[in-house]
């Protein structure tokens, strides 16, 4: 388990957490859609293809160069899985990131990416806070 990702995100509407072997079916459902796919580094994802992917994910690291680090993102109020957000770390530059959505369509344009991603963003990149000078 990741000593830096130690508990699920959490926003009003969502959760985003390790994936699981019990996500499996839900990502297939999405991943292999030719409308989700067609954007995306895959064309489709079989059952075989989706329990490789979680299992990779297990141990998985945040900021490790040449990696995604791929979490599900899970709708609140109805624990269901509605889509995966990933974090890139670039192999040639380790201090550029890259940020990745995938939703299924019935969760897609009711603003679940934008919630995603700034809570991915927010683990990714703290926010900044101003130092306080004492005098």
């Amino acid at each position: 388990m990741s000593d830096l990702f130690t508990a699920p995100l959490t926003s009003v509407r969502l959760t985003l957490r390790r994936l699981r072997a019990g996500d499996a079916g839900a990502l297939c459902s999405y991943r292999s859609l030719p409308e989700v796919s067609r954007f995306q580094s895959w064309e489709s994802l079989g059952p075989e293809d989706a329990t490789r992917l979680i299992a990779s994910q297990a141990t998985m690291e945040p900021g490790l160069p040449g990696t995604w680090f791929q979490l599900a993102v899970v709708e609140r109020v109805s624990e269901r899985l509605i889509g995966d957000c990933g974090l890139h770390c670039e192999k040639e530059d380790p201090r550029r990131m890259e940020v990745g959505i995938t939703l299924a369509p019935s969760s897609q344009k009711k603003g679940y990416a934008a919630e995603a991603l700034n809570c991915l963003l927010d683990f990714a990149f703290p926010p900044w806070r101003p130092i306080e000078f004492r005098r």
